[in-house]
């Protein structure tokens, strides 16, 4: 019997094309989470284990430093201790406060943020002058070498900083950059201030809380240039 539309079998079937091309793909996509490159954010577990873990390495490697320096003769005294012990709570607190998610998992506001970035050198200035003295010359390479050795504390932590938070501050990278730099420099600023004697007015404010500064400048482009990519 000849069939009803002879030369049907012969137009080609772009059906069957399609499924041959189909068949030569992988078994499955190379997005998996097993095949995702290093460059990829860690998730939010992730990250807090990370910044717990950076935090204990920050303190760890800034009392280093202060127990190579050695520790201010007047330590001890009633107020240098409780102005230490306060710019500690500040540290905390606001390491708690950048750090903790908010509502919804998403990071804090911006205007707690931006309180948070010009209340940390003002708090340190409020608490450090607790001990200052008015007057007072101090030669200009005191002053200097106290500046050089609180961003040389302060390195660690804004390293660590920078590493962790990439492409995590979303939204207003370069004043969440500047609360990190800030707050990384006041961990600086604190460990400079037990290892100075100094009470002088001026050497506190240049050589003890510039740093913090610094670190906010700094951290505010490294916001800019890296926390979104």
């Amino acid at each position: 019997m000849e069939p009803l539309f002879p030369g049907l079998d012969e137009i080609p079937d772009p059906a069957a094309r399609v499924a041959r091309h189909l068949a030569r793909l992988p078994a499955r996509l190379p997005t998996q989470e097993s095949e995702l490159s290093a460059e990829d954010s860690p998730t939010r577990p992730q990250r807090r284990r990370l910044l717990a873990f950076a935090g204990i390495l920050s303190v760890g490697w800034i009392a280093g430093v202060v127990a190579w320096s050695g520790l201010r003769s007047d330590i001890g005294t009633p107020v240098t201790a409780a102005s230490l012990v306060m710019l500690v709570v500040l540290a905390v607190v606001a390491a708690a406060w950048l750090m903790r998610p908010g509502r919804y998992g998403l990071p804090p506001g911006l205007r707690v943020v931006q309180a948070l970035t010009l209340g940390l050198p003002a708090g340190f200035a409020a608490l450090a002058l607790l001990d200052a003295q008015p007057g007072g010359a101090v030669p200009l390479g005191a002053t200097r070498a106290c500046m050089l050795l609180g961003s040389f504390m302060a390195l660690v932590p804004f390293s660590l900083a920078v590493l962790l938070l990439r492409r995590s501050l979303l939204t207003a990278p370069s004043w969440r950059g500047a609360a990190v730099g800030a707050l990384s420099a006041l961990l600086g600023a604190i460990g400079i201030h037990a290892c100075c004697g100094c009470n002088a007015l001026d050497h506190v404010l240049l050589g003890h809380g510039l740093p913090i500064l610094g670190g906010l400048s700094l951290g505010a482009a490294a916001g800019a240039a890296w926390g979104r990519v």
